[in-house]
């Protein structure tokens, strides 16, 4: 139903859960680091901020998948995917994150078999800067 407040607060959520971590690049990367947060540079589903986000929205029942790319987090439900702008902030991070600016944050590459779930990376994708727009 168009007029479900459930459906659009789910971006509203999102939206505020991104302006919660942070005012810069560095401040970003310091929360997920006090969460205990690590991920894979240049991975949609699997970065640090999708890691975050999906162990935050975890129990939700409707969000079924959840993306990150440089400039929006797209979170899948069952109805359609919800598109939530980046504050700029966590852009800074993401471009920070994939050049390698936080290595505490990043997934010991041993991990990477035992991953699953919405967003993976194909063979072969692994280390692409898979976040960058395709225009």
């Amino acid at each position: 139903m168009p007029g479900d407040p459930g459906r659009q607060g789910l971006g509203r959520q999102v939206g505020g859960l991104l302006e919660g971590l942070g005012s810069s690049g560095q401040e970003v990367a310091q929360t997920l680091a006090d969460q205990g947060v690590q991920g894979n540079p240049g991975d949609v589903g699997q970065c640090a901020l999708a890691v975050y986000l999906r162990a935050v929205l975890g129990a939700d029942p409707r969000v079924r998948s959840v993306a990150v790319t440089d400039r929006w987090v797209n979170i899948g439900t069952a109805w359609r995917t919800h598109l939530v702008v980046e504050p700029p902030a966590v852009r800074t991070f993401i471009h920070l994150f994939d050049a390698g600016r936080f290595p505490q944050l990043v997934r010991s590459p041993h991990l990477d078999r035992y991953r699953d779930g919405p967003g993976q990376v194909g063979p072969g994708q692994a280390g692409a800067d898979v976040h960058a727009r395709a225009d």
